[in-house]
């Protein structure tokens, strides 16, 4: 006790302060230890193989976003430097929820882990500092706060989904939106937006969200909509005598300060529905984002909101017309095309070269083809930087063989079957190419 007045003076507590510590309810064993360690460390080295536990203060206030501490050890992984403290607001993560971020001193904290109740917290920075001296941390204030709307969010609609016949499987409280998987009836998205809007009501009640531990003993007072697992001593989270749910996680206080629940996904997962969901301020930058996008399109569509999917379906009505009348002046193109340059060839032999200037390379590929196939005609087309050749289904000349024997020759670089190939040509020249073709002819005949 001498050892705690001693701390208590150096850390100018004063009289009225001290008298609440030791002699009010709000003062745990778990605290007045950890503050006795952080005494002891000030005045002794620490004991080999002493246990040391870390005070969860995330569950006294889960609102508070710095706090002081001292640190007890340090270690290191393949991940970085993970810092021990006699006593932490950041939460480790559990439960589907994701652990918090934020400072200690001027490092970063990137990670936080539990282990035996001792909780980790990973940092990158410099310098880190030395062991049993005092830190000052503070949490990412506004990661923490969507966690908790997100996790209470979570929570009121696995109740009105449960209500509904559906039980929650599994959750996954992501960064950006929330996953929870359920068995029984595959819902339609008529039910999901009933049970969507029973969730607005009940969060307009602001309804209390509580939490309390309790023992075994004390359990078969409290309906958990989820039978807990192995446990010596749990904590459970209470929606106003609506919900009851085994849980280590951050919540808000009120119903109300979920803001929003927005399903934007259901498929089907092993056997299972799988809802996708925003919540809370994740719901918030959803419907910004939409009305942005609303916006837009009002804007492209030249319409009110209402008109929008038959707008949207005249226009495809459109395209699809244009697309059938597109594609017959491409079939007569080809046609027209090839006879042209069949024709400028002047029956000089049974092999073009040649250059294609307009059109797309779609183009290029349909001539190649309808010059082999309707003309008889070894055919090398190049559009840019790539080119197509194809020769007659009856011919002997191996178009792939071709390619293998002259790509480093012509600068080739391609591939495909024995009738067709196609690929990238660095600097054509156009008689160096027809030399080539009425070489290797020659040679496979």
């Amino acid at each position: 006790m001498a050892i705690f007045i001693v701390y208590c003076i150096r850390q100018n507590m004063i009289a009225e302060s001290f008298s609440k510590i030791l002699f009010t309810n709000r003062f745990s064993h778990l605290t007045f230890y950890n503050l006795y360690l952080r005494a002891a460390g000030i005045l002794i080295s620490r004991p080999e193989g002493h246990i040391m536990i870390t005070e969860k203060l995330y569950y006294k206030d889960s609102y508070k976003k710095s706090f002081t501490a001292r640190l007890l050890a340090q270690k290191q992984d393949e991940k970085g430097v993970w810092l021990l403290l006699d006593q932490t607001l950041f939460y480790p993560g559990g439960g589907g929820q994701l652990p918090d971020q934020g400072q200690i001193n001027n490092l970063t904290v990137k990670d936080v882990k539990e282990d035996n109740d001792q909780i980790w917290h990973l940092v990158s920075g410099v310098p880190v500092p030395a062991d049993n001296v005092e830190v000052k941390a503070a949490i990412d204030w506004e990661r923490r706060y969507y966690n908790m709307q997100q996790h209470s969010g979570q929570h009121l609609l696995s109740h009105v989904l449960h209500e509904s016949g559906m039980k929650t499987v599994s959750v996954h409280l992501g960064e950006s939106y929330t996953l929870i998987e359920v068995e029984g009836n595959f819902p339609d998205h008529n039910l999901l937006g009933r049970l969507e809007e029973l969730c607005s009501e009940l969060i307009r009640k602001a309804l209390m969200i509580k939490t309390c531990w309790v023992t075994k003993d004390e359990i078969d007072r409290f309906p958990l909509r989820r039978p807990a697992g192995d446990w010596r001593r749990l904590r459970v989270v209470e929606i106003d005598a609506l919900d009851f749910s085994a849980c280590g996680g951050t919540h808000v206080k009120s119903t109300s300060e979920i803001g929003c629940i927005k399903i934007i996904g259901l498929e089907k997962i092993r056997g299972h529905a799988r809802i996708k969901a925003v919540i809370g301020k994740r719901a918030d930058q959803y419907f910004e984002q939409l009305h942005r996008v609303h916006i837009e399109l009002k804007e492209l569509l030249q319409t009110e909101t209402e008109n929008f999917a038959e707008r949207i379906r005249s226009l495809k009505n459109e395209i699809k017309k244009q697309k059938k009348e597109t594609d017959f002046y491409i079939r007569n193109y080809i046609q027209s095309k090839s006879k042209q340059i069949f024709d400028a060839n002047n029956l000089k032999d049974d092999i073009i070269v040649y250059h294609l200037q307009e059109g797309k390379l779609e183009n290029a590929q349909e001539l190649a083809r309808n010059l082999a196939d309707n003309y008889n005609q070894i055919t090398f087309i190049y559009y840019e930087n790539r080119f197509f050749l194809t020769a007659p289904a009856d011919s002997n000349f191996n178009t792939s063989h071709f390619l293998n024997n002259y790509r480093a020759a012509l600068g080739l670089k391609g591939g495909g079957p024995a009738g067709f190939v196609q690929g990238i040509i660095e600097k054509p020249d156009e008689s160096a190419l027809r030399e080539a073709l009425l070489e290797f002819r020659g040679n496979e005949n």
